[in-house]
């Protein structure tokens, strides 16, 4: 379970009935339930993740920036993984430490864990989208999901 997102941005709208034409830059994007704590925790802690709906992405990009800064400062280091030769994550069966605030718990190293690499990773993604928005010139490119 989780959140399926997007990145869009309107042209030709028309102010006088509100139509307007909505092309998708980043699309089928998704976010596990699992990495959302991180929002929660330096985002938004009403809303958490989909704090980034409705935004432009000029306003998202100095939070997701922040909330990476935030996990590597509170949680001690970049969190890094290993990759395949395809350059994809190499998941592993490994059990990892994951984020249960003051339990001390693993889980598989499956992509699914609660863990700071996940929340990371997740942040990392949004950002590279609001960057790619930016440099073709869609700054009040927005998120939209569910």
């Amino acid at each position: 379970m989780g959140h399926d997102f997007s990145l869009t941005y309107e042209t030709n709208k028309c102010d006088s009935c509100n139509r307007s034409d909505v092309s998708t830059i980043e699309d089928n994007m998704y976010v596990s339930y699992n990495h959302c704590w991180a929002f929660y925790d330096y985002v938004d802690s009403d809303v958490g993740f989909i704090w980034i709906y409705d935004r432009p992405v000029t306003e998202i990009i100095p939070k997701m920036e922040l909330l990476k800064a935030k996990l590597v400062f509170n949680h001690g280091s970049v969190p890094t993984h290993e990759k395949k030769d395809d350059g994809t994550i190499a998941w592993s069966d490994k059990l990892i430490p994951t984020i249960n605030y003051g339990k001390n718990e693993t889980a598989r190293d499956d992509g699914w864990a609660t863990t700071v690499f996940n929340a990371y990773r997740c942040a990392d993604e949004i950002l590279q989208a609001c960057y790619k928005a930016v440099k073709f010139g869609h700054l009040n490119a927005r998120f939209d999901g569910d």
